[in-house]
Protein backbone atom coordinates (compact mmCIF):
# COMPACT_ATOMS: atom_id res chain seq x y z
CA UNK A 1 0.00 0.00 0.00
CA UNK A 2 1.11 3.40 -0.79
CA UNK A 3 2.22 6.01 1.75
CA UNK A 4 -0.43 8.17 0.58
CA UNK A 5 -3.52 5.61 0.85
CA UNK A 6 -1.88 4.53 4.29
CA UNK A 7 -2.25 8.09 5.69
CA UNK A 8 -6.06 8.64 4.44
CA UNK A 9 -6.75 5.01 5.61
CA UNK A 10 -5.01 6.85 9.51
CA UNK A 11 -7.29 9.67 9.15
CA UNK A 12 -10.29 8.43 8.48
CA UNK A 13 -10.18 5.53 11.53
CA UNK A 14 -9.22 8.43 13.64
CA UNK A 15 -12.00 10.26 12.09
CA UNK A 16 -14.45 7.21 13.25
CA UNK A 17 -12.95 6.85 16.47
CA UNK A 18 -13.74 10.43 17.46
CA UNK A 19 -17.36 10.06 15.89
CA UNK A 20 -17.98 6.94 18.25
CA UNK A 21 -16.51 8.48 21.27
CA UNK A 22 -18.74 11.57 20.59
CA UNK A 23 -21.66 9.71 20.25
CA UNK A 24 -21.20 7.92 23.46
CA UNK A 25 -20.59 10.54 25.28
CA UNK A 26 -23.70 12.57 23.92
CA UNK A 27 -26.04 9.30 24.65
CA UNK A 28 -24.71 9.43 28.01
CA UNK A 29 -25.07 12.77 28.47
CA UNK A 30 -29.12 12.15 27.41
CA UNK A 31 -29.38 9.04 28.65
CA UNK A 32 -27.36 9.08 32.58
CA UNK A 33 -28.42 5.03 33.23
CA UNK A 34 -25.87 4.33 30.28
CA UNK A 35 -22.59 5.02 32.46
CA UNK A 36 -20.94 1.54 33.46
CA UNK A 37 -22.21 0.25 30.11
CA UNK A 38 -18.79 -0.40 28.40
CA UNK A 39 -20.45 -1.78 25.01
CA UNK A 40 -23.01 0.63 25.28
CA UNK A 41 -20.30 3.17 25.77
CA UNK A 42 -18.72 2.73 22.64
CA UNK A 43 -15.06 2.11 24.42
CA UNK A 44 -14.54 -0.96 23.20
CA UNK A 45 -14.65 0.13 19.54
CA UNK A 46 -12.61 2.58 20.08
CA UNK A 47 -9.41 0.59 21.94
CA UNK A 48 -10.38 -1.85 19.13
CA UNK A 49 -9.38 1.02 16.80
CA UNK A 50 -6.05 1.71 18.28
CA UNK A 51 -4.39 -1.34 18.65
CA UNK A 52 -5.60 -1.83 14.94
CA UNK A 53 -4.04 1.89 14.22
CA UNK A 54 -0.70 1.35 15.75
CA UNK A 55 -0.81 -2.73 14.87
CA UNK A 56 -0.68 -1.62 10.94
CA UNK A 57 1.83 1.22 11.49
CA UNK A 58 4.68 -0.87 12.89
CA UNK A 59 7.75 -1.20 10.79
CA UNK A 60 7.79 -5.02 8.56
CA UNK A 61 11.09 -6.40 8.76
CA UNK A 62 11.80 -9.50 6.26
CA UNK A 63 11.03 -12.58 7.72
CA UNK A 64 14.57 -15.04 7.86
CA UNK A 65 14.95 -16.21 3.84
CA UNK A 66 12.53 -13.61 2.21
CA UNK A 67 13.12 -11.17 -0.12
Amino acid sequence: MNQRHAIIGFIATLITLVVVLAASFTATYFVPQLVGKIEAFGLGTVTGGLITLAASFRPRYPQDGAQ
